[in-house]
């Protein structure tokens, strides 16, 4: 089953831009396209968002997210972990408090920007009221952090070692990013046309969790990161389209997923 996940931040080379605006309607055209997609076809999926988007994309957010979907926790602007664990969870537990403070409702899950995190990460997520997260790439990613050996299937893990399976059942789940059965490459983000085509012919019973950006189905003007040449919008969306023909009616939020995994 595809778990398809989206998260919604403001894409950082658009920051400072002098096409940000340009930008920012870019972003808001497509997001309205794929979200109405996903609405009017009774689809729920989770979204992870970091609080400077909710801020600048707030009617698009209101009007086309938040009413459907499931919201998780993102970091308050797509902050990177470095090496300053101390920062990194309080950017955590302030994204937390400030999607729970202005949504009403309970921000359960998490993703950390870029797949990178402390290795004690489960330990901060579970004292800060947690239920999963979805961060650990167990594959390929280049320029990213990735551990090759890592479980591919959803897990309970050790509080001081995500990579680590936690022999009880701490009721704290870690949802590893799907990756290819060889060679384990990430079909996400830019691989995502690429690779994902491939895990769909396998027709797995696991999971098969994907995270996309809006950004991946736009040219932004601008600055841009290297891998962004690599983008293939037209197959992405077309992926896109499958997806939601595939799944009408289904919520497959990882917080629905999670009951499966107490």
């Amino acid at each position: 089953m595809h778990h398809y996940t989206m998260d919604l931040e403001i894409y950082d080379k658009m920051k400072g831009s002098p096409t940000y605006n340009d930008n920012v309607t870019k972003l808001i055209d497509i997001g309205k396209e794929i979200f109405k997609q996903l609405n009017d076809n009774g689809i729920k999926i989770t979204c992870f968002v970091t609080n400077d988007f909710l801020k600048e994309f707030e009617g698009f957010f209101f009007d086309y997210v938040e009413p459907f979907h499931e919201i998780g926790g993102h970091t308050c602007e797509h902050d990177y972990f470095i090496n300053d664990v101390s920062a990194f969870r309080d950017s955590i537990i302030k994204n937390k408090d400030y999607i729970e403070k202005e949504l009403g409702l309970q921000c359960l899950g998490f993703r950390s920007p870029g797949g990178i995190f402390p290795k004690n990460l489960p330990k901060y997520l579970i004292g800060s009221g947690f239920h999963y997260d979805s961060s650990l790439i167990p594959g390929i990613v280049p320029g990213r952090h990735f551990n090759i050996l890592s479980d591919t299937e959803p897990y309970h893990p050790r509080p001081d070692n995500i990579y680590k399976t936690n022999p009880k059942n701490s009721g704290f789940i870690e949802f590893p990013m799907a990756v290819t059965p060889i060679l384990r490459f990430s079909v996400s983000g830019f691989l995502h046309p690429y690779f994902y085509p491939l895990n769909r012919s396998f027709k797995t019973e696991m999971p098969q969790i994907t995270y996309m950006h809006l950004s991946d189905y736009v040219t932004l003007a601008g600055k841009n990161y290297i891998w962004d040449q690599f983008k293939w919008k037209v197959r992405n969306m077309k992926i896109f389209n499958e997806f939601v023909s595939d799944n009408e009616g289904k919520d497959l939020t990882l917080m629905k997923l999670s009951d499966k995994y107490q």
